[in-house]
């Protein structure tokens, strides 16, 4: 369902215009029958010319029969091709903002600053992005947390490292080294090796046919102690047509779940999904329905 009205205010007999601006209505209710979770989310938002968004979203939702509100309230604003500001603020008196810049220290780099007030810390961030390197890079303060990541591409291959670093813990460095490899458009090989072989990830991806997808993941994990746990993971997803999709995974330990979802009419989305533990009768099982309906207003 939508709803669509534009209208600009301009007064011609007057030389200063007002600015153009246009406000978009969003409603989407969601039934969770897990059993009879509810939740129900509101939005609203207003754009002006000036580059200028605000967006507050609200929430209605019930779980283990206890009602929650939530609220947030979005804004953005572009004051320039290189420089733009967003902020969050949430019911929990949260702030959140983030300063970016394009373009200062190369035409290919983003950099930012981000504040919090929950908790009290600034976040300094750093991208740099081109066809065949990808460099990132977050330090926290006052913790001086150092995130980092880097992956570059050759022909079909990419090789990438991501850790972080806790100045506090300086023998204890966490970082993950990936390997994908892509011989053609219908299958892929990734390996990951975590620290320094304390667990392997292993996933093949294949294209069966144009809209059927297989994944297998293998995870292996090798403790301090010599013992050996590990997992095994075989997954689907069918995209029968532009409306209609359906995915599902099995795991080694037994567990199943499977998501069928659709559009039944315009703006009408329908999803429903099981999770079953085929090993374990003393595992919860849980079945999910979600019913989503969006209107959009512009005035």
């Amino acid at each position: 369902m939508q709803f669509q009205l534009n209208r600009f205010h301009k007064n011609k007999d007057s030389q200063h215009n007002n600015a153009k601006f246009y406000h978009k209505l969003n409603s989407e209710i969601r039934n969770l029958f897990s059993w009879f979770n509810y939740k129900n989310t509101f939005s609203i938002e207003t754009k002006t010319e000036n580059g200028v968004t605000l967006n507050s979203t609200n929430s209605l939702t019930k779980e283990n029969s206890e009602w929650k509100l939530g609220s947030k309230l979005l804004a953005r604003y572009k004051y320039n091709d290189l420089v733009s500001f967003n902020g969050v603020f949430t019911e929990a008196n949260k702030l959140m903002v983030n300063i970016v810049t394009k373009g200062l220290i190369h035409q290919n780099n983003r950099s930012g600053i981000i504040v919090k007030n929950k908790p009290n810390q600034a976040i300094c961030w750093s991208k740099y992005k081109n066809n065949y390197l990808t460099l990132a890079g977050r330090c926290v303060i006052p913790t001086l947390n150092l995130n980092f990541s880097t992956t570059t591409k050759y022909k079909n291959f990419n090789f990438g490292v991501n850790g972080n670093v806790n100045p506090n813990n300086f023998k204890s460095p966490n970082f993950k080294t990936t390997f994908q490899y892509k011989p053609n458009k219908n299958l892929i090989l990734a390996l990951g090796i975590h620290n320094f072989g304390e667990q392997f990830n292993s996933s093949i991806y294949s294209t069966l046919y144009p809209k059927l997808h297989l994944s297998l993941h293998s995870v292996n994990y090798f403790q301090k102690d010599s013992t050996k746990n590990d997992n095994l993971s075989f997954g689907f997803h069918s995209q029968l047509n532009n409306k209609t999709k359906i995915k599902g995974t099995i795991e080694k330990a037994g567990n199943f779940s499977i998501l069928f979802a659709t559009e039944l009419f315009k703006k009408t989305n329908f999803s429903l999904t099981t999770s079953v533990n085929l090993k374990s009768k003393k595992r919860l099982n849980e079945f999910k329905m979600f019913f989503g309906v969006k209107a959009n207003l512009t005035i």
